[in-house]
């Protein structure tokens, strides 16, 4: 397990000033999550953004709220000093290879409650649906008791282009290379309605809202907003 999340760290550090190329702007779909939560937030609210990269979510935050405490994680160190954002806002963290150990992420955040958290793009990256739920277990950790979670859930076989070059290796696991100023490869799953759903019916939470966005077909993400189920 650890030799996938090892390639795929590489990847991120050998593709980093081509990857924070495309990755200066929010994608389409993130006006629509954020319509359904913002009026919800409380005034100034704490924003744990996971697998952040370049902190790109931070600069669609900082247009969208007056105030708000707002912390980037990451394992790429080279995609946060990218972002140009003062080293307090993020926090260089390797978030899967103690997961893999069995062990936890969560006392090493250092921004523990949270109003909301996001996780955009990285989901893929965990082949396994043992590490899937442990990963979205411990981040509902980092919640607070009425807070939101957004994820999206990469679906790159929905685009045509892609599912040429994924080469498909078990399950719904594929290796997919990177073209965009360099060459590189990561091990990438592929998610379904059906896997989205078998993950949520392990997980204690509710959804708020599901929809698929981005892309030019529009559905390469399929978005969840959750909230904790409360005793």
């Amino acid at each position: 397990m650890t030799n996938y999340i090892t390639l795929n760290n590489h990847f991120y550090q050998q593709i980093a000033p081509h990857f924070a190329k495309t990755r200066n702007s929010s994608w389409s779909g993130w006006e629509t999550w954020w319509q359904s939560v913002s009026s919800l937030l409380p005034d100034n609210p704490t924003v744990l953004d996971l697998a952040c990269g370049n902190l790109r979510l931070k600069k669609f935050l900082d247009k969208k709220l007056k105030t708000y405490s707002y912390l980037g994680v990451d394992s790429c160190l080279e995609l946060l000093q990218l972002s140009n954002e003062d080293s307090r806002f993020f926090q260089h963290l390797d978030l899967l290879t103690p997961l893999a150990k069995n062990k936890s992420f969560v006392p090493e955040i250092k921004q523990p409650a949270n109003d909301l958290i996001c996780c955009f793009g990285f989901l893929h990256h965990l082949l396994d649906k043992k590490l899937q739920l442990s990963f979205l277990k411990e981040t509902l950790k980092l919640l607070d008791d009425h807070g939101f979670l957004v994820l999206t859930f990469w679906q790159p076989l929905q685009d045509k282009n892609l599912a040429q070059r994924a080469k498909h290796l078990r399950d719904n696991n594929y290796l997919l290379d990177w073209r965009a100023g360099t060459t590189a490869v990561r091990y990438c799953h592929n998610f379904t309605p059906e896997t989205i759903a078998q993950l949520l019916s392990e997980l204690p939470v509710k959804v708020v809202l599901s929809y698929q966005a981005d892309g030019s077909t529009h559905n390469l993400n399929h978005y969840l907003i959750l909230q904790k189920l409360l005793d």
